[in-house]
């Protein structure tokens, strides 16, 4: 059983942060940005069963289960279930039902993320006025946890599949010569393991690297406000890794990695 839960309470939160800036006098055009995030939720809705495949083993979701259900239970949850899909296969027979997992969402008792932001721009000036050079570096660490109950155990959230990576990151470079602008970026999203089945399993990163060509011509002018831009995205046609999962699902990551390959996009605009 999945999806939404009529008892359910709305979400509360406390959240604080702390940012450092500094514009250092010795290097014009720089900023350094650091900040640090923490953000306590009660009653965060989640789904209780976020490991499918270790419903029945793995204890603490116990609470959520049914074991051996008697033909009323069986009848009960598939009446109360607003669509009913079998996977299994076979024919659908509530004499072959062995226990009933219900993964509806719930309020968790207690989730935690924090983590840390870094940030660096640097822009000057190269040759005469109508040329400069952007440069641009973020990244995020970040943790989480949560606990559902009080007697169930903490579970890492952060660094695990189908939830945010530990690490994301973004760099890019600009020049600009006059009309002409040429900018590169690359993305990284870190790893994280599948811990649904044991052994757990890394999924790999990704890095992808995008391009731009622009040109832009500004002004009231009838042979101005052309704007043209040529992009080239994931240009080395990095893609995600595989992973198990159960037929009807993606088998990939979608929550942190995209399946787009490379592609090349052209757009013309005309202001007047």
């Amino acid at each position: 059983m999945s999806g939404g839960n009529a008892d359910l309470r709305p979400e509360r939160a406390t959240s604080w942060s702390a940012t450092l800036v500094l514009h250092p006098p010795a290097l014009r055009g720089a900023q350094l940005e650091i900040s640090y995030f923490d953000t306590r939720y009660r009653d965060r809705i989640v789904t209780p069963i976020d490991r499918a495949s270790q419903a029945l083993s793995n204890p603490i979701y116990a609470d959520y289960v049914t074991l051996n259900p008697t033909a009323a239970q069986v009848a009960a949850r598939v009446t109360a279930s607003p669509s009913f899909v079998n996977a299994s296969g076979a024919a659908y027979n509530p004499a072959t039902i062995v226990a009933i997992a219900d993964a509806s969402n719930v309020n968790a008792g207690k989730q935690r993320i924090h983590g840390v932001d870094a940030l660096a721009r640097y822009h000057f000036q190269i040759g005469d006025a109508d040329q400069s050079i952007d440069l641009s570096a973020n990244a995020t660490y970040l943790t989480s946890k949560q606990q559902i109950t009080p007697t169930l155990p903490v579970t890492t959230l952060a660094g695990t599949v189908f939830n945010p990576p530990h690490v994301r990151a973004r760099s890019s470079a600009s020049w600009r010569d006059g009309a002409f602008t040429l900018t590169s970026t690359l993305s990284y999203i870190g790893s994280v393991m599948d811990t649904r089945a044991a052994p757990s399993r890394r999924i790999g990163s990704m890095a992808p690297l995008d391009l731009t060509v622009r040109y832009n011509t500004k002004g009231p002018d009838t042979s101005r406000g052309f704007d043209v831009a040529l992009s080239l995205q994931n240009m080395f046609n990095d893609t995600p890794a595989s992973i198990a999962g159960i037929f009807f699902e993606a088998p990939y990551d979608s929550t942190n990695y995209s399946p787009v390959g490379r592609y090349v996009s052209l757009s013309i605009a005309k202001s007047w």
